[in-house]
């Protein structure tokens, strides 16, 4: 977890912290779990071995059209969207500024039958934010703002 991103910055290519995990743990590729998240929910979308995530059911998750923020049907590219009732200090709406499909029928080859999400990218194609990248900028004095993350 962590946006594939360290934090001087620089991305972390998916395939290349495989290939370090295999080289520095000795495990398998197949050992290996991406898990979509963030600190605002409790959602922990976990890899499966066919590398697909898996959305827990206890979490409303969804995507809003890039155009005009219509809700978008199953298996539509839009902005992911998250609502967390198990969130119990403030009312938990997030959006995004991750874009994705949300697959609301997916039948998992895993055995696991729900909601599932394909992350394709960052809405604002010229910033690519994270925390820690972020928290990176803000304590080398590049910017004062230290939440990007959501709209």
């Amino acid at each position: 977890m962590g946006g594939w991103k360290k934090a001087d910055g620089k991305i972390i290519l998916k395939d290349d912290f495989s290939q370090m995990c295999q080289k520095w743990v000795s495990i398998n590729r197949e050992q290996i779990r991406d898990i979509y998240g963030f600190i605002e929910t409790n959602l922990m979308a976990i890899e499966c071995k066919f590398n697909i995530k898996h959305i827990p059911t206890h979490i409303y998750t969804y995507a809003r059209s890039l155009d005009d923020n219509a809700i978008c049907e199953s298996n539509k590219e839009g902005r992911v969207c998250v609502l967390d009732p198990t969130i119990m200090t403030y009312p938990c709406f997030v959006q995004t500024r991750d874009v994705g499909v949300i697959h609301k029928q997916h039948q998992c080859d895993c055995g696991r039958n729900g909601l599932t999400i394909e992350l394709l990218g960052k809405a604002d194609k010229n910033i690519e934010m994270s925390c820690a990248i972020t928290l990176d900028q803000y304590l080398s004095g590049i910017t004062d703002k230290i939440n990007y993350g959501y709209s």
